[in-house]
């Protein structure tokens, strides 16, 4: 999967920061399929680290890498939309909270070119709803 041993530990320092950050190397494979995908998505494991915390919440938080791909095509685009998954959560409770609320979250950029622009105007997508109801009434309201 990585070519020799000594690269992981260029990536990481050791085998043992490996191990300690996942419980063994054979968990981050059986997780992500190879680490190698890990770093072609994220650039580095570090990188999914300084961002999550650690790669186990951020399954614990959406169910799988892969589900948070899937749902956003990439996690980097999730950070360029929100500047973390966290603010996202920390905003609406969860990923899956703002799916249910909107359908999708490609849906309410459709609508408002972006979260936080709706959080501009609006102070916070919870108002929002405060206010109308539903986001969906929003467009009901103004759409019309």
């Amino acid at each position: 999967d990585h070519g020799s041993i000594d690269q992981v530990q260029a990536d990481h320092g050791s085998i043992d920061q490996v191990q300690a950050d996942h419980g063994s190397i054979d968990q981050v494979q059986a997780d992500h399929g190879s680490i190698d995908q890990v770093q072609a998505d994220h650039g580095s494991i570090d990188q999914v680290q300084a961002d999550h915390g650690s790669i186990d919440q951020m399954q614990a938080d959406h169910g799988s890498i892969d589900q948070v791909q899937a749902d956003h095509g990439s996690i980097d685009q999730v950070q360029a939309d929100h500047g973390s998954i966290d603010q996202m959560q920390a905003d609406h409770g969860s990923i899956d909270q703002v799916q249910a609320d909107h359908g999708s979250i490609d849906q309410v950029q459709a609508d408002h070119g972006s979260i936080d622009q709706m959080q501009a105007d609006h102070g916070s997508i919870d108002q929002v709803q405060a206010d109308h109801g539903s986001i969906d009434q929003v467009q009901a309201d103004h759409l019309r």
